[in-house]
């Protein structure tokens, strides 16, 4: 491995992560097989941004996962999907998605984000919406009838 490819490759890395430090792993992967398919010089660049903490698939897996939140509220296991699919490792995406509330609290908390405030809304868009995100039909099921019921 020549050092002018591994410094090529890793001011790649770095331009492509940014100030924010948001990437995971995997999408530094991605791009730097844009540049070469030598897969041992990128992860050399990988680990090398690991041990240096600019890349870390924790904080890339936070900031992702808290984008799930209001009308854009995700269920666990649609979660654990969209970190895994970013990059963010496995073990590391089931931590993050298990972390966060109940699917019925979520699912309560995306059916308010939309539909508080409206005086119509049916059962089959509701559970349309439920279901794209991710939510299993038992807990639709359940939070549509005990949201339907406080309202």
């Amino acid at each position: 491995m020549a050092t002018a490819d591994f410094d090529f490759l890793r001011e790649k890395a770095v331009r492509f992560i940014g100030l924010r430090r948001g990437k995971s792993s995997g999408q530094v992967r991605q791009r730097l097989l844009r540049e070469t398919s030598d897969e041992d010089l990128i992860q050399s660049v990988i680990a090398y941004l690991e041990e240096i903490d600019y890349v870390n698939d924790r904080r890339a897996g936070e900031m992702i996962a808290r984008q799930y939140a209001g009308k854009k509220t995700r269920s666990k296991f649609a979660v654990r999907y969209n970190l895994e699919q970013k990059g963010v490792k496995k073990i590391i995406a089931e931590e993050i998605a298990s972390q966060r509330p109940s699917d019925f609290d979520t699912a309560a908390e995306l059916l308010t984000a939309y539909y508080s405030g409206q005086a119509d809304y049916s059962y089959q868009s509701m559970s349309g919406l439920l279901n794209r995100r991710g939510y299993s039909y038992s807990i639709i099921s359940e939070v549509i009838a005990k949201w339907t019921a406080e309202k």
